[in-house]
């Protein structure tokens, strides 16, 4: 089932959460075909990635970048960190953009 749009408490329009993440020093990420990167793939499977409203976008060193639509989610970015063993670094992204994430991941 696409995410059609973020999951509650979102009440807010784009624009405003939109508004609300720059205030925070979240920033907006536009995904593309390769994100989420092949190797990143594994560490959840497309079913969680549509639970989580998240798909893994980057990672260097200890901190995994994760692409959300709702990135002030806090048991979401505690579950990912848990999950994975990194330091989650969480960025907005349209759910569009984040519905095709999850079957590029449905994909493998």
């Amino acid at each position: 089932m696409p995410i059609t749009s973020p999951p509650p408490p979102f009440q807010e329009d784009w624009a405003s959460f939109r508004e609300r993440c720059q205030r925070a020093g979240i920033p907006l990420i536009t995904l593309t075909d390769a994100i989420p990167p092949a190797e990143l793939r594994h560490l959840w499977t497309a079913d969680e990635a549509q639970q989580f409203g998240a798909v893994p976008a980057g990672l260097e060193d200890d901190q995994l970048t994760v692409a959300m639509i709702d990135p002030f989610d806090t048991a979401v970015l505690a579950a990912l960190s848990n999950r994975t063993g990194y330091r989650v670094f969480p960025v907005l992204a349209r759910p569009t953009e984040i519905d095709a994430a999850i079957t590029r991941i449905g994909a493998i």
